[in-house]
């Protein structure tokens, strides 16, 4: 008897912890982590600016990141490194360096070397922009003028205009072009030109695009 005693008083704490257990489980929710991306100006964190990217727990549970929300920021600066893909940032670069042009025409290079081809936004999922970020140079006195290219259709990518005016190199950033961009497959390039006849500009160490992601 005192045997079947003992195995049902078993039977019971096992049951009473199994709830228990079932119970603690069902407390309240974790924190979703969030990532926030935004553009890092030129400064001690980045020699040329870059883009700053943001990690922690939405503690209010808005899905903001916000200040006091922020456990730990990297940055991923102009000029570093190559193709970058992250969570919620890819970064392309765009053809090789150091391309020069003079004189108030249109200049696009005919060299595959200085094209990014098969280029489709489509590829990209959740993207929420696109940026052309290239890195500009110039004569005193002169204004390069510098677009992104669409060279399939023949079309310049509207608001990826960008100028500069000084013999520094400088990383420019554009409007957001993502609706800009076609739903096919393209091939990029960058063309320029100068605001006098008789000025040079071009293109420095390297040229982006940053496609952000929600």
């Amino acid at each position: 008897m005192r045997f079947y005693l003992k195995t049902i008083l078993t039977i019971i704490l096992v049951l009473l912890t199994i709830i228990s257990c079932s119970k603690a489980e069902d407390g309240i929710d974790g924190f979703n982590s969030i990532i926030s991306t935004e553009i890092e100006l030129s400064g001690i964190n980045c020699q040329a600016g870059g883009i700053r990217v943001s990690t922690g727990l939405d503690l209010n549970r808005n899905n903001i990141l916000e200040q006091n929300e922020i456990e730990n920021t990297d940055y991923i600066c102009n000029g570093d490194g190559g193709i970058i893909e992250l969570d919620n940032l890819v970064r392309l670069e765009l053809g090789s360096p150091n391309v020069m042009s003079c004189g108030t025409n249109w200049y696009i290079s005919e060299f595959d070397t200085f094209h990014f081809p098969d280029f489709n936004k489509s590829d990209y999922s959740n993207v929420s922009s696109i940026l052309f970020v290239p890195s500009m140079i110039s004569q005193p006195g002169n204004n390069i003028i510098i677009e992104l290219y669409n060279i399939t259709d023949n079309e310049s990518i509207i608001n990826s205009q960008l100028t500069h005016n000084t013999d520094e190199y400088v990383f420019k950033y554009s409007e957001d072009i993502y609706n800009n961009l076609p739903n096919h497959t393209i091939t990029l390039g960058i063309r320029m030109k100068n605001s006098t006849p008789n000025g040079c500009g071009g293109l420095g160490v390297k040229s982006y695009l940053y496609i952000l992601r929600e």
